[in-house]
Order: C-alpha cells, then sequence, then structure tokens
C-alpha cells in the first residue's frame, strides 16, 4: 500500500433529496496515482482471473467496467475491501467500484453512485465549495490527524440510520 497518502475520507453521498437516499464513499489521496492505479488494476485482473476459472463453467462473471465522463469506472470483487484494509469505518462499503479523480482513488458501492460523484465533481458541488463549510473550517489546522464535519440538517433526516448500522447500534430516530 505504499501508493496510499496521508488523507482518507468517508462521506454519505445524497442520491435522492426527495427520499433521503444516501450511499457511503471513500476517497483515499494517492501519493503516486500512476502507482495506485497500476496496483489495483493489477489486483483486479488477479481477481477477475480468478472469477472467470471459478465460473468458467456457469459462464457467470463479475467484470463490470465502464467509462462515465472520461473517468474509468472499474469494480473489483473483493467484498469488504476497504474495512479489512482501514477498519470498520469504511464497512458500508461492501462491494468497491474505484475510479481515479486527480490525485485520489475514489470508491462506492455502485456504478450510479460513482456517476453522481464524478457529476458532483464537475459540477463543483462539492463540500469544499460550500461556504457554510469555508466558514466552519477558517479556524481549523490543517495538521489535524482527525476531522470529522457533519452537516446535521441532512444527518437527521437521512443518514442517521446508516450510521446506526455502521456503529451496530439499532436506535432510530
Amino acid at each position: 500500500l505504499s501508493w496510499i497518502g496521508n488523507e482518507y475520507a468517508f462521506a454519505m453521498i445524497e442520491k435522492s433529496t426527495q427520499n433521503m437516499e444516501v450511499s457511503p464513499a471513500a476517497f483515499i489521496h494517492s501519493k503516486d496515482i500512476n502507482k495506485a492505479e497500476d496496483i489495483l488494476n493489477q489486483l483486479m485482473v488477479k481477481v477477475n482471473l480468478k472469477l472467470q476459472n471459478e465460473n468458467s463453467t456457469s459462464g457467470k462473471t463479475k467484470i463490470q467496467n465502464g467509462i462515465y465522463k472520461g473517468h474509468v469506472i472499474k469494480y473489483l470483487d473483493i467484498p469488504n475491501l476497504l474495512s479489512i484494509l482501514f477498519g470498520d469505518l469504511f464497512k458500508l462499503i461492501e462491494t468497491p467500484y474505484y475510479t481515479f479523480i486527480d490525485n485520489y482513488v475514489v470508491f462506492a458501492n455502485d456504478s450510479n453512485s460513482m456517476h453522481l460523484i464524478i457529476d458532483k465533481i464537475q459540477q463543483e458541488s462539492v463540500i469544499s465549495k460550500d461556504s457554510k463549510f469555508i466558514k466552519f473550517t477558517e479556524n481549523f489546522s490543517d495538521q489535524a490527524n482527525f476531522f470529522l464535519y457533519i452537516n446535521s440538517s441532512k444527518v437527521i433526516s437521512g443518514a442517521f440510520p446508516i450510521f446506526c448500522k455502521l456503529f451496530n447500534n439499532t436506535k432510530t430516530v
């Protein structure tokens, strides 16, 4: 994992404002994005070859790659890969689809969530451009070991049940 930088982010992406549907995503900074791409692609090829060999008689494979707005989206059939590597915070990303955006490897559970992430980044509709977030972070050091930002108006109504699942808590609002 020599390609991994010093930033990790876990986010809940709002898929629908009408039914408050959210989807988890992870953003992992890379010190060397080309190396990250090479390593993940090699891993994907090995996993997919194994799957093809296992499923050669049934004809079933889970190779699900595509391109969306210039970003190659790949599927890595290693369940719970991120929680194995980075701990329980990332256990909601169970079936990692991934792509590369700038110096980040981005993971999500499905290609539709990945499309939404790419759209939001291209539209600059991201937290780093939000005036409330910018104002909130003005007095924080960029040298912090851990940073947590919660938009409470959205969490209470939509993401609370997901965080309960994440922390094995059955309480609901």
